[in-house]
């Protein structure tokens, strides 16, 4: 019995400190990026994914995606709309 709580031990300790290292690199691996990364927006972000995905579509003939069929991506427009929302949830009760 004492040797099977040995190995459930070991083995959980063996997972977590694998787990560890993994943050750890991670937070190496983030400290090493370039600043200048961190400061884009969300939205300078979607719009510059929805170009590189439609570009590589249109690259790799896929004609037929949703990305294609929709219209580009819109910042403004989304800047807007994320304004006009978080107003609308701002407001209490008693103005509904």
């Amino acid at each position: 019995m004492k040797a099977l709580e040995r190995e459930v031990n070991d083995e959980v300790r063996e997972r977590v400190r694998k787990r560890e290292q993994k943050a750890i690199e991670k937070i190496i691996y983030v400290r090493r990026m370039d600043e200048k990364v961190f400061e884009r927006t969300i939205d300078e972000v979607k719009y510059r994914y929805y170009e590189v995905a439609r570009a590589l579509l249109k690259h790799r003939g896929i004609r037929d995606h949703p990305y294609l069929k929709l219209e580009p991506f819109d910042i403004e427009y989304e800047v807007m709309r994320r304004c006009n929302w978080e107003r609308i949830f701002a407001r209490g009760k008693e103005s509904h």
